[in-house]
């Protein structure tokens, strides 16, 4: 009979407590923000007040707090218990809120499982690769071979035919042209790239995961480039990657001429061929009323704000340009209308802000 009166004895309580503790709670924190009373004699009384009040009765709770149960003891007792508490540990990445590299978003996987196509017409045919040919006629001869290490094939009756260093799209007319000087008439031929070679290319410098790769050697650098995760951002260049045969560069890659304007130069991979990631060129970042906001690479000396408007792409609405740059110690900023910022020159870790000025001819300060 004694059990519900006792319950209620104890909400009442943890009520009291929980209340007590939320108006010194509230009453504190609305001091600190208005700054008053800080030190004073009033703030100390008010402090001795709070603490007697505090102290709550708790008969009832049977040895478990006691007697005078301090604010804590009181908390404490009506908390959960800790292994009920809410885990608020977020299982989200964080948002990266820093500028991105041009050319990074190149390297997400994309290439890295795409192997080239063997039936483009400029494909050059290497050591290894596959070539089907076909006779009919007057003579029938049917078969796959494999580009020796000489470069050649082998035709019966008609010896070898060098086919290495040929684009694919020259393979039919080289083997005809072969063929036709044994067999002047009645005789049909066909030939045809059927498999490229696997290769395997190293891929080092300021890469992510420099490594032998394997691949097709029709595969582009993109690929190998993906498979070895792509150009470090912050140490690597996008705009000197170079492959190298026997420690001699073949070919000069810039990666802002696949992105700007599409353009990527084919190229027929060897097994032991190397791609080199220079280092990081010079830099600027711009950002603002643009649709390119990335931070991006170059290596000219005559490069102005034009050129990188350029690039990146203002918004209708844009009118206006600061820059700022560093000087040694000191940083300067300078601010231009765009028609009249396109001859100024860009150097080395500048960074521009294109904005839009509610007033023609006006700047704010804030």
């Amino acid at each position: 009979m004694n059990m519900k009166p006792r319950s209620i004895v104890i909400a009442t309580s943890l009520a009291m407590a929980a209340t007590s503790m939320s108006a010194t709670a509230a009453s504190s924190y609305a001091d600190q923000i208005s700054g008053s009373g800080f030190g004073t004699s009033n703030n100390n009384m008010s402090q001795s007040q709070n603490q007697s009040n505090i102290n709550v009765s708790t008969q009832a709770f049977a040895g478990a707090v006691p007697g005078q149960a301090t604010t804590q003891e009181a908390v404490n007792a009506a908390s959960l218990p800790s292994q009920s508490v809410i885990n608020t540990t977020r299982p989200y990445q964080d948002i990266k809120t820093q500028d991105m590299m041009f050319g990074e978003q190149l390297f997400r996987g994309a290439f890295s499982t795409t192997s080239g196509s063997t039936f483009n017409d400029s494909y050059v045919i290497n050591p290894g690769d596959n070539v089907q040919v076909r006779m009919w006629g007057a003579y029938q001869y049917a078969a796959t071979m494999t580009v020796d290490p000489q470069g050649n094939i082998f035709l019966p009756n008609v010896g070898p035919v060098r086919v290495s260093g040929v684009q694919n799209g020259s393979l039919q007319n080289v083997v005809k042209s072969a063929v036709s000087r044994i067999y002047r008439s009645n005789v049909g031929v066909y030939a045809s790239l059927e498999q490229a070679q696997p290769v395997k290319v190293f891929v080092t410098g300021f890469v992510k995961q420099p490594g032998y790769y394997g691949g097709l050697a029709a595969d582009s650098v993109l690929s190998y480039l993906d498979r070895a995760g792509g150009v470090d951002p912050t140490r690597g260049s996008y705009i000197d990657i170079q492959i190298k045969r026997n420690g001699q560069m073949l070919q000069q890659v810039n990666l802002y001429d696949f992105l700007l304007a599409g353009k990527l130069q084919a190229f027929s991979f060897r097994d032991g061929d190397v791609i080199t990631v220079a280092p990081q060129k010079k830099t600027f970042v711009v950002s603002g009323q643009v649709q390119n906001e990335y931070t991006f690479e170059f290596d000219v000396n005559d490069l102005t704000i034009g050129d990188v408007l350029q690039v990146s792409n203002p918004a209708a609405n844009a009118t206006n340009v600061s820059i700022t740059r560093s000087a040694g110690r000191a940083q300067t900023a300078e601010y231009y209308s765009l028609s009249e910022a396109q001859n100024v020159p860009v150097y080395n870790g500048d960074q521009m802000v294109v904005t839009s000025d509610r007033y023609a001819g006006t700047s704010r300060c804030r």
